[in-house]
C-alpha cells in the first residue's frame, strides 16, 4: 500500500495507478480542446516574454488534432504567417 506522499520506484505501481485514474476521471473532447487551447496561450506567452512582442504579433489559432510521433512528450504545430499591412 502506498502512503501519500511516499516515492516508489515501482513503475508498475504508477502504471496501475495512471490507468485507474484514466478509467476513473476520463477526459472528454472538451476537456482536450480547453487544455489544447491553454497550452497555444502558454506558447504565445513565452514567444512574446522572449523575443519581447506586442500583443498584436503573436496570437494562437484554432487547436487541432496533432501526428503522434514519441510517447511521453506532448506535441505541437507551430506555423508563421507573415501578416502584409495595407498599402
Amino acid at each position: 500500500m502506498a502512503l501519500v506522499g511516499w516515492k516508489s520506484s515501482d513503475t508498475d505501481f504508477y502504471k496501475v495507478m495512471f490507468n485507474e485514474l484514466v478509467k476513473l476521471e476520463p477526459l472528454t473532447d472538451k476537456d482536450l480542446m480547453a487544455l489544447a487551447r491553454m497550452r497555444a496561450e502558454e506558447v504565445v506567452n513565452q514567444v512574446k516574454t522572449a523575443g519581447q512582442l506586442d500583443d498584436t504579433r503573436v496570437i494562437a489559432g484554432s487547436p487541432g488534432p496533432v501526428k503522434k510521433t514519441s510517447a511521453g512528450t506532448v506535441d505541437i504545430g507551430l506555423s508563421l504567417e507573415v501578416i502584409k499591412t495595407a498599402a
